[in-house]
C-alpha cells in the first residue's frame, strides 16, 4: 500500500514522465500535506536519528556561549538577534536560553531569539515557557537583524539535483516509474541548467561518478542576506572541503537516508517513512556568501569548534561534581560523541559575517574564554534529551528517573 507522500510522486510522475531527484526529494521532505518533516504524521526524528542538541544540552550551552562572544565583538548591541532555522521542537532554543541567563545577565537580557521552522507540527511539539518567538515560514521573513542567524543540519535536507558521469558526458539522474516501480532513470540535463554546471565540467570525473548540486543554497543566502543588517551566519551540518574531496573520498554521491537509525538504504524503498539529505557543499556556501557581501570568519570540523570553546574542560569538571555515577557516565558519554571524529565531531562548523570587518572578530580560543568555562556551570542532560548510555546498555533503565 502506498504512502500519501508516494501516491503524490506517482502522480507527478504520470503527468510528466520523469521528475528530478530535487522535486522527488522537496515532495517527499516538505509536501505540506504528506511531506517527513511537514505531514501531521508523527514523524519524531529522533526515531530515525539524533542531532547534536539531542545528543546533549553542552552542544546548545556552547553555542550559547559563542552567541555571548559575537555580542560582545558587536560592542554589547541593546538588541542581539538570535535566528534559528529549521529549529523543530526548540529543544536546541531551551538549552541556548537556558544557558544565557548563566553567561550574562546582560547579554540574556539583549538576546532576542526567534525560531523559524517551516512545519507548524514540529513546532508544537515544543515544550516549556522560555521566552522566544516562533515563526511558521518557509523563509526567513524578517529584515533589518543585527545579530547572527544560525541552523544546525538544515541545509543537508535542502532538495538537490543528481548527476552522472557516463559515456564522456554528464547526465542527470531522474526518478520515474519502471514497471510499477520508482525507480531512476538517466537522460539528458533538464533546464534550467544548474549554476555549477560549469564547476562540475571542470571536474576529473570518472566514469560513473555521482555528484550533487543543491539547489537551495544560491535562494538561502539571498534570504540570509536580506534579512541579515550586521553580524553573523553560523553553519553546522555534515559536508566536504570541496567537490574533489568528495569525490575522492566518495564518488558515487553523497545521499543518505536515515530510518530507525539505519543508514544507506535506497530513496526509492519506504517512501514517506524516512529522512533523506545529501552532504552541504559547503564551499558553494563560501562563495556565494561572498557575493552578498556576507564574509567567511572560519571553517572548522565540529570537533575544533566545540574544543576550542572549552568542552574538554567540563568533561573533565564532569569527574568532579555531586552526581551519581550513571548520571557522570551518561554525561560524558554523550559529550565525546559531541567531538567524535568519526560521528558528530565530524560534521562542518562554518562561521560568516556581515559588515564587521572593522569590529573585534570573535574570538574562539583566548584565556578569558577557557577561564569563563571553569567559571560556568556544567549543562547536565534532562529527560528530553536522547540517552544514548541507555541505548548501548539497555539494562540501565532507571536512567531517565535520575536525568534531570
Amino acid at each position: 500500500m502506498c504512502s500519501p507522500v508516494e501516491k503524490e510522486i506517482r502522480k507527478r510522475i504520470v503527468l510528466n514522465g520523469k521528475i528530478t531527484f530535487a522535486e522527488f526529494m522537496a515532495v517527499l521532505l516538505y509536501h505540506p500535506q504528506t511531506g517527513y518533516y511537514t505531514s501531521g504524521l508523527d514523524h519524531d526524528y529522533r526515531r530515525d536519528y539524533f542531532t547534536s542538541p539531542a545528543a546533549h544540552p553542552a552542544f546548545g550551552a556552547l553555542v550559547a556561549v559563542l552567541l555571548s562572544q559575537m555580542w560582545e565583538s558587536m560592542g554589547k548591541p541593546d538588541e542581539f538577534h538570535a535566528i534559528e532555522v529549521g529549529s523543530g521542537d526548540g529543544l536546541f532554543a531551551r538549552d541556548i536560553l537556558r544557558y544565557s541567563s548563566e553567561i550574562s545577565a546582560k547579554f540574556k537580557k539583549a538576546i532576542r531569539y526567534i525560531a523559524i521552522d517551516r512545519s507548524a507540527n514540529r513546532m508544537k511539539r515544543s515544550v516549556g515557557d522560555l521566552p522566544y518567538d516562533k515563526i511558521v515560514s518557509d523563509t526567513i521573513p524578517l529584515s533589518g537583524i543585527t545579530g547572527c542567524v544560525f541552523s544546525n543540519e538544515l541545509i543537508d535536507s535542502f532538495p538537490v539535483r543528481r548527476f552522472e558521469f557516463t559515456d564522456g558526458k554528464i547526465n542527470e539522474i531522474f526518478v520515474t516509474v519502471v514497471d510499477g516501480i520508482i525507480t531512476e532513470h538517466i537522460d539528458v540535463p533538464v533546464y534550467p541548467r544548474v549554476d555549477n554546471s560549469e564547476e562540475i565540467s571542470s571536474l576529473q570525473l570518472k566514469e560513473g561518478s555521482r555528484i550533487e548540486v543543491n539547489t537551495g543554497i544560491k535562494p538561502w543566502l539571498t534570504q540570509v542576506g536580506r534579512c541579515l543588517d550586521e553580524g553573523f551566519l553560523l553553519t553546522m551540518d555534515y559536508g566536504y572541503e570541496s567537490k574533489e574531496h568528495q569525490l575522492k573520498t566518495n564518488n558515487r554521491g553523497t545521499i543518505q537516508t536515515y530510518y530507525k537509525h539505519m543508514s544507506g538504504s535506497s530513496p526509492y524503498d519506504r517512501i514517506g517513512l524516512k529522512d533523506i539529505t545529501a552532504h552541504v557543499d559547503f564551499p558553494s556556501i563560501i562563495s556565494e556568501g561572498i557575493s552578498q557581501g556576507i564574509r567567511p570568519v572560519s571553517f572548522l570540523t565540529q570537533r575544533q569548534f566545540l574544543s576550542s570553546l572549552g568542552i574538554e574542560i567540563w568533561m573533565n569538571r564532569i569527574r568532579t561534581i555531586n552526581v551519581g555515577n550513571t548520571v557522570r557516565q551518561a554525561n560524558m558519554m554523550a559529550m565525546r560523541e559531541l567531538i567524535n571524529p568519526d560521528g558528530l565531531g565530524g560534521f562542518r562548523v562554518l562561521v560568516q559575517e556581515k559588515k564587521l570587518s572593522n569590529k573585534s572578530p570573535v574570538s574562539f580560543d583566548s584565556s578569558t574564554l577557557q577561564t569563563q568555562l571553569h567559571q560556568l556551570p556544567i549543562p547536565l542532560m534532562r529527560s528530553e534529551h536522547i540517552s544514548l548510555i541507555s541505548a548501548r546498555y539497555p539494562h540501565i533503565g532507571f536512567l531517565d528517573e535520575e536525568l534531570q
